[in-house]
């Protein structure tokens, strides 16, 4: 069989190489498909195709999905009320919904099961934290740092409770103030968690991290990628996977196979090589993981503060985020590389 053969026809499984899924299970196959799969020189006879199209997600998936969701919206519901959040609450209920989700594997179409359009928030809030959950698990995390990802992958736009709706829910394109505002979300969560005595700091600093990118140009302070924490990191990647393959007023959802492509190509927004290599590689070694091991990140003496142009660290901590050189090799290693 040729490749040209399986144009139009729907793939029976994830088509996987090296790990990476290069196309979901589902799928029917159109010419950038099979080019996709010539570049990487899948075998056609491996290629299983569906006769009648792919299985709708069973039951017990959706609903265990509209339940992690529904729990997100009233978890965050709570956190606007209250100012504060409840990490037992999640871990002992949302965590465990999400570690089950992320073994689905044909999770990408259980994430549109929810068709709300005000529950995209809350919708992403969960599809975030199950894509970094399984990229913790491709990593090679341990069980106890998986279900800390998970956690901090739920959390990581909670600052978004202190946006104002007619923001946050804009079906359009945002201003330039409107989005000067809404980037005040990460520095919102951080202040949120961090003031949570219960809460790990790593958590804190996944929500103040996750819109930071390779070359500088990220928010909110615009570090780059050997500065950020590794569970920033994949939950940075996690953010830009299901944000470009989801359905949203400005753009249409991009397949998985385009939001790889695009990604390691640093297409998107013009950044260059901003999004280049993100995804992990099977063929390089693994990076250092999150603070506490042979990496300590300090925010200055003051921490954050407020100026007239919005919130900034203080003065001492002007991206003043120090690698200590202790010597010591991170617990968070693994077998595959992540690079922002």
């Amino acid at each position: 069989m040729r490749h040209a053969e399986l144009l139009g026809k729907k793939v029976k499984h994830d088509i996987v190489h090296n790990g990476l899924v290069l196309v979901p299970a589902g799928v029917a196959l159109e010419k950038s498909h099979i080019e996709l799969l010539e570049n990487y020189r899948v075998d056609p006879e491996e290629v299983r195709v569906a006769e009648q199209g792919g299985r709708p997600q069973d039951a017990e998936s959706v609903a265990l999905m509209t339940q992690a969701v529904q729990f997100a919206k009233e978890m965050f519901e709570r956190v606007r009320e209250a100012g504060h959040v409840d990490p037992q609450e999640i871990e002992h209920t949302l965590t465990p919904m999400v570690l089950q989700m992320s073994e689905n594997k044909d999770m990408f179409s259980l994430f549109h099961t929810v068709k709300a359009k005000d529950e995209y928030t809350h919708q992403h809030n969960i599809g975030v934290s199950v894509l970094s959950t399984l990229i913790g698990r491709w990593l090679g995390w341990r069980d106890d740092q998986v279900a800390l990802l998970s956690l901090a992958a739920s959390l990581h736009d909670v600052g978004k409770v202190r946006i104002p709706d007619e923001i946050l829910l804009k079906p359009g394109r945002l201003t330039a103030d409107e989005y000067a505002e809404m980037k005040l979300h990460t520095v919102y969560g951080y202040e949120i968690l961090k003031a949570n005595p219960k809460i790990d700091p790593r958590v804190a600093l996944v929500a103040l991290q996750h819109h930071e990118r390779n070359d500088g140009r990220g928010y909110p302070y615009g570090i780059c990628n050997s500065e950020m924490d590794a569970m920033s990191r994949v939950v940075a990647v996690a953010d830009i996977f299901h944000a470009m393959s989801s359905r949203r007023p400005y753009h249409e959802p991009m397949p998985f196979y385009r939001v790889v492509s695009e990604m390691r190509n640093g297409s998107f927004g013009g950044a260059g090589s901003a999004y280049r290599r993100r995804v992990p590689r099977a063929d390089r070694p693994a990076l250092a993981g999150p603070p506490g091991q042979a990496e300590r990140r300090t925010l200055g003496r003051g921490g954050l503060s407020r100026s007239a142009g919005g919130y900034a660290p203080a003065r001492e901590g002007r991206r003043q985020l120090h690698r200590s050189q202790a010597g010591a090799e991170s617990e968070y290693r693994g077998d595959h590389h992540l690079s922002l």
